[in-house]
């Protein structure tokens, strides 16, 4: 097997900065974070999946098995030109079956060991972690949490990895970083694994079976804090992370900066739907959804939508994951803004931006030109009429970072 050879520094504009390869560009975070530095002239992007894509991308993906050393060695070898290996990879597994710590680990090992020797400019490496850093899925824990918390008694693979890059990155001329952001969302048609898309898929199945919209967690989950991230606001993140040189060798927890409950959420989530409010209706989505392929096939004739098979459309398993927890889930994001980088999103907006983009992208239906919605409290109705609103402006990202860069100059010394 030849190595893939790529002109790494030259872009049509001229020569760039930054030469990037993103192992995992198939995944949401990979595929968006290569997206946005795709669309900047500063970087020079390369993805790295298992599969190449069918589609036509603003960049290369070369294939290749990160589980397998020779192969990554063979495909990889020929990267000369590579400053930053921003890695969004993970090892596959079966929910709910913990992830596997050696398979992922190796991978990243696999990917260092390929690239490092032949890119002799090598500037750093991030890895992508999560709020399961402090053990968000295990149960409840200290919040919000900080990036200098201590690492919780049960181990995971986000630990190893950042273990390996420690002690990889002595006496070396790269440093390391870390982003840790939670329930990344994504606004693309074609991604399945997104808590917006999820929560539009299955508002459109519950309305077409005339019911209301209920949410499918459990009271506790309805009521605690919660955060999320929205996919540009992380990409933007981990470019500005990953070449501020302040930054090297830290990890930083990155969210919209702000968080929310559910049950103030889901009212406006009704009403953009056209639907009442239901009560909190817990159920496991993964097996409730399950036998609903018809429903959503009817769906898609009935409103001449795109076609998405349904075992494409979302990932019901994920709402699971994020509805059925009965405690707060957060991180606290002063570092990041105190180093910074003061971008930041409203999450309920943001929500709202997303449905109305699968709307415009005729991946649900379009909006009734009038409904009613009726909200309970304590068994008292208050019912109201709207319009339904046929599209809403985009969210607009509020930054308060110096400059109007979305990523440092390469010499400038202002943490991210």
């Amino acid at each position: 097997m030849k190595p893939v050879r790529i002109l790494v520094g030259f872009a049509p504009g001229g020569f760039t900065d930054y030469c990037a390869i993103i192992p995992g560009a198939s995944g949401v975070v990979g595929a968006g974070l290569a997206r946005y530095l795709a669309a900047h002239r500063d970087w020079r992007v390369i993805g790295l999946a298992r599969r190449a894509p069918r589609e036509r991308l603003e960049y290369p993906v070369i294939s290749v098995d990160l589980t397998d050393a020779a192969a990554c060695r063979a495909r990889l070898g020929g990267l000369t030109g590579v400053t930053h290996v921003l890695y969004c990879a993970r090892a596959a597994h079966a929910a709910p079956v913990k992830e596997p710590i050696d398979v992922n680990v190796a991978m990243l090992r696999n990917v260092l060991d390929a690239v490092e020797p032949a890119a002799g400019g090598s500037e750093h490496v991030h890895i992508l972690q999560g709020s399961k850093v402090y053990g968000s899925d295990l149960g409840p824990y200290k919040t919000p949490a900080k990036e200098s918390d201590a690492r919780v008694a049960e181990n995971n693979w986000y630990y190893a990895q950042e273990d390996l890059l420690i002690e990889r990155s002595r006496g070396k001329r790269w440093s390391w970083s870390a982003s840790r952001p939670h329930a990344v969302t994504e606004r693309e048609p074609g991604i399945a694994r997104s808590i917006a898309k999820l929560i539009a898929v299955y508002a459109a199945i519950s309305k077409e079976l005339g019911e209301p919209l209920c949410f499918p967690g459990t009271a506790g989950s309805f009521n605690a804090l919660y955060q999320c991230v929205d996919i540009t606001l992380l990409a933007r993140a981990i470019a500005w992370i990953s070449t501020a040189p302040a930054c090297a060798n830290q990890a930083f927890n990155v969210t919209n900066g702000d968080f929310i409950r559910w049950a103030n959420l889901w009212p406006s989530f009704a009403q953009f739907f056209g639907m009442h409010v239901g009560p909190v209706k817990t159920v496991c989505l993964a097996e409730a959804m399950a036998d609903k392929a018809p429903v959503w096939d009817r769906i898609v004739r009935k409103h001449g939508l795109r076609r998405t098979p349904y075992d494409k459309a979302t990932v019901w398993s994920y709402g699971d994951f994020n509805f059925r927890r009965g405690y707060d889930v957060m991180s606290c994001t002063l570092k990041l803004r105190q180093a910074g980088f003061g971008d930041c999103l409203d999450t309920g907006r943001m929500f709202l931006e997303h449905f109305a983009h699968f709307r415009q992208q005729h991946v649900i239906p379009r909006a009734a030109r009038a409904a009613s919605i009726v909200r309970t409290h304590g068994g008292v109705g208050m019912k109201k009429t709207f319009i339904a609103p046929p599209m809403l402006m985009p969210a607009v990202f509020m930054s308060q970072s110096s400059g109007t860069a979305d990523y440092p100059e390469r010499n400038q010394t202002d943490c991210c």
